[in-house]
């Protein structure tokens, strides 16, 4: 009895913490990503405010599916949790990549059904982001990596962390971002978000355009038949919008970056982020590792999810 009165209440404050926003649905073009950007009431906002890198579980209503998607009752019952990759004063964005799952192939489907603006669940924001250091003050250097869809929860930190340091001189930067993709189309949502200037003349940020899904056992060299197409759709896409290739169309060496991380100094201070493919994620925790053997302090974090 006592579990399921826990159980009951869990549930009671769950609702009570979720909201039915008006949600703007749209393609990322070129790509497999899905935008959603949804108003958030006033009282609430600030939340996700507090610490960058939250989550918010997210579930369809069977009145905004529509009839041309079937198995309707399914959506309600089916939460999926998702990064809020930006927030502004009224409301947040949440980019998704939609592979198989029921959720994000039924947004996938809402982006080409003429039914405006449909209602989309949103319950939190949670995540232990909230518990994470102050970064630009605790640490002399930070790493972060982001595979993919993964910048979603890397750059709203980039950010933070280089409010708090400032303007640095070239050369002196103590935070570095690596964000490795399939196609610099994938970077097209960042458009219009706080973080735009990051693809734009930003020396401590490389991005890196694999032809094929970053942390993958492919991605060691670009895929056969891939790489002219790649090169050639990204330099069409560079000339439609702003951010460069800076570094290059290739795999990260992730061993060669560590290492320039933890050459500083012994005595430093240092703080790795990766949000990625689990491969990814591996190679980069095996390279930190070694550091670690020799006796270097390190704040870890591997923000996990799947592809």
């Amino acid at each position: 009895m006592e579990a399921l009165a826990l159980f009951v209440i869990d549930i009671i404050i769950r609702k009570l913490d979720t909201v039915t926003a008006t949600s703007k649905i749209t393609s990322v073009e070129h790509t497999n990503l899905v935008r959603l950007a949804s108003p958030i009431p006033a009282s609430k906002i600030g939340r996700f405010n507090v610490a960058p890198g939250q989550h918010v579980y997210l579930s369809i209503p069977p009145q905004s599916v529509g009839s041309k998607i079937p198995i309707q009752s399914i959506y309600q019952l089916l939460y999926n949790p998702f990064t809020v990759a930006d927030v502004s004063p009224k409301g947040i964005l949440l980019v998704l990549r939609t592979l198989n799952g029921p959720t994000t192939r039924a947004l996938k489907q809402l982006t080409r059904l003429p039914a405006g603006n449909p209602g989309i669940n949103i319950e939190g924001p949670y995540g232990v982001a909230r518990q994470f250091p102050n970064f630009a003050a605790e640490f002399d250097r930070i790493l972060l990596v982001a595979g993919g869809v993964g910048a979603t929860f890397i750059l709203p930190i980039y950010h933070r962390i280089t409010s708090g340091i400032g303007n640095e001189g070239p050369g002196t930067s103590r935070v570095e971002l690596i964000w490795a993709m399939r196609s610099l189309a994938e970077a097209r949502w960042v458009t219009n978000t706080e973080y735009g200037n990051v693809l734009e003349g930003d020396d401590r940020v490389k991005v890196y355009v694999t032809g094929v899904e970053p942390g993958s056992s492919e991605a060691a060299g670009v895929a056969p038949g891939l790489e002219d197409e790649s090169v050639e759709m990204d330099d069409l896409l560079q000339k439609e919008q702003p951010g460069k290739i800076t570094g290059g169309h290739m795999r990260p060496n992730l061993r060669s970056i560590v290492d320039s991380t933890f050459r500083h100094g012994v005595e430093e201070r240092v703080a790795v982020l990766v949000c990625g493919p689990a491969e990814m994620a591996r190679e980069l925790r095996q390279h930190v590792g070694r550091w670690v053997a020799q006796g270097r302090s390190v704040w870890w974090h591997d923000e996990s999810f799947g592809w």
